[in-house]
């Protein structure tokens, strides 16, 4: 049986830490979630998911106003989903059914309802794992707000920390600094994960490599497809 809860989250809201008896999945539909469990850190931004198995104690933090579908499963999780907590890419089909049911779920019938849980059970299957947990404070400062905004709703290469370090009042050597305390990782490394895990999004909806490359601020076909080459190499 899967139990299906949209849920909305408002910015700087944190959950305590808690548990579930239940294995639980979360979609963030928009927004940016970190969740912190057993001493390891994941955060997802909007297509991406987070999988928590039953009885793990964890706790999250918005980092945006977040709009997540949080899903509960009483049955024995297929692979790839484990024991351990993990952060999921999600197929376009997925993203489509939870689409659905975030716009009608409320007019679901129990035929439906049901006849919609044995597809997302079955689509389970085809979600991947993006990445180990990484390191961050269960507080986002402010100054870092406006830019992760930015970054996540229109990812782009080109965005740069001296483009907002005059707006949010730090040197661009101070906002690199808050990235690393935030995420263990510079600012062009957490842009580029973002910016490729959008370009992987985009490819899965069907948009060609060439419209993608120049959504995400390339000017080259051939630099824009190493790039993402290289990228999901190294994520394997």
């Amino acid at each position: 049986m899967i139990k299906h809860k949209i849920k909305h989250y408002e910015i700087e809201e944190h959950t305590d830490n808690h548990c579930h008896q239940e294995h639980q999945l979360v979609y963030v539909h928009s927004g940016l979630c970190a969740s912190q469990t057993e001493g390891k850190n994941y955060y997802a931004v909007n297509g991406q998911a987070l999988w928590i198995p039953a009885n793990k104690s964890h706790s999250a933090s918005f980092f945006q106003d977040s709009r997540l579908s949080l899903l509960f499963f009483d049955q024995p999780p297929p692979s790839p989903l484990t024991t351990e907590p993990a952060l999921l890419r999600v197929t376009n089909f997925w993203s489509l059914l939870m689409h659905e049911y975030s716009q009608h779920h409320l007019d679901f019938d129990n035929n439906t309802q049901h006849a919609y849980n044995d597809v997302l059970w079955d689509q389970v299957q085809y979600l991947s794992q993006i990445q180990g947990p990484q390191s961050h404070t269960n507080h986002c400062d402010k100054r870092l707000t406006t830019l992760i905004n930015t970054v996540c709703l229109k990812p782009n290469k080109n965005i740069t920390l001296q483009d907002f370090a005059k707006h949010c009042g730090a040197s661009e050597r101070t906002l690199n600094r808050l990235f690393y305390k935030q995420f263990h990782r510079s600012f062009g490394e957490w842009r580029n994960m973002i910016v490729m895990e959008r370009a992987n999004q985009m490819l899965m909806q069907g948009f060609s490599a060439t419209d993608i490359a120049i959504e995400l601020g390339y000017q080259s076909l051939p630099t824009f497809s190493s790039a993402l080459k290289r990228y999901n190499t190294k994520r394997q």
